[in-house]
């Protein structure tokens, strides 16, 4: 809940009474009864603190759409958000200053803070834009490209460190939207695992090789494009020839609509702030057999 609390700026008080009063997020529980937000819902938990800022009432935005909230604030005090600086350069296609912005909030907040609290939310925004048609198939492929190529820097340079933990990060095969799988991936990095980061696609058998090959104690994959029964055998034959000593992780939107049907020994993340939590509170563990 501080984490929460921290990234939106929406104070306990607030938080509670948007839920008992208006029903505008929805946070699930773990067994423990720990709250759970999503992705998906910090971001929404961003935009309408900023339609309130902008002079916006609760009582009259929250049954709004995302893309309702974010047309409503580009119309409030000339749509001026933390963002828009860096989504007209988008639009312009303004590669350079698109890669100045970034490295200035990199350098600003820090790798793990960038990743969560400003890149996942203008990726949110980028995307809801391309999907109305507001944002061309170049734009979005520029900011996609320049976020990629300054996470991948980042990771690279936090190589080096000892870690008691040691996991493979990749996508699916058929899945080719990495962008979540690199935040994650950053983020257990900081948080001090040994990353070993494979990008988008690896078959099922390169995992298998690469973890006995490197001695990794975690698998861990995104998926935001598969879902149904494709991703359910995939992630089963995945299962089954890991090491039992090996832990499965896997989140993203994919994974979150089968979670009844995942194999056993496989931990769902619904959210990259529930990553962090169990990373933060994660023990040191052996290394897995060769």
């Amino acid at each position: 809940m501080e984490e929460v609390i921290r990234i939106t700026g929406i104070s306990k008080q607030q938080l509670h009474a948007w839920e008992r009063r208006f029903g505008a997020i929805s946070s699930g529980r773990t067994e423990s009864n720990r709250r759970l937000f999503s992705d998906a819902d910090l971001a929404r938990l961003v935009l309408l603190k900023q339609c309130i800022d902008a002079g916006h009432r609760i009582g009259s935005i929250f049954e709004k759409s995302d893309d309702e909230l974010n047309r409503l604030l580009e119309r409030s005090g000339g749509g001026k958000t933390r963002f828009s600086d860096i989504l007209d350069r988008i639009q312009m296609l303004d590669n350079d200053a698109v890669d100045q912005i970034l490295v200035e909030r990199f350098l600003l907040l820090g790798p793990s803070a960038f990743a969560v609290e400003y890149v996942a939310p203008l990726m949110k925004i980028v995307g809801d834009r391309w999907e109305r048609g507001d944002l061309s198939v170049g734009s979005e492929h520029l900011i996609s490209a320049a976020v990629r190529s300054l996470l991948g820097s980042a990771l690279k340079l936090g190589r080096g460190r000892e870690a008691a933990l040691t996991a493979v990060f990749c996508t699916p095969e058929g899945d080719i939207h990495e962008l979540g799988t690199l935040i994650a991936a950053l983020l257990a990095q900081e948080s001090g695992v040994e990353i070993h980061y494979f990008g988008a696609q690896l078959p099922v058998m390169e995992i298998s090789k690469v973890v006995r090959k490197l001695g990794a104690n975690a698998v861990c994959l995104g998926s935001t494009w598969l879902s149904g029964p494709d991703l359910v055998n995939w992630v089963g034959d995945l299962r089954a020839i890991l090491p039992r000593s090996v832990e499965l992780w896997v989140g993203g939107a994919g994974f979150a609509a089968i979670r009844a049907e995942l194999p056993a020994k496989t931990r769902l993340f619904y959210s990259l702030e529930d990553l962090e939590a169990f990373l933060q509170g994660q023990v040191a563990v052996p290394r897995a057999a060769q």
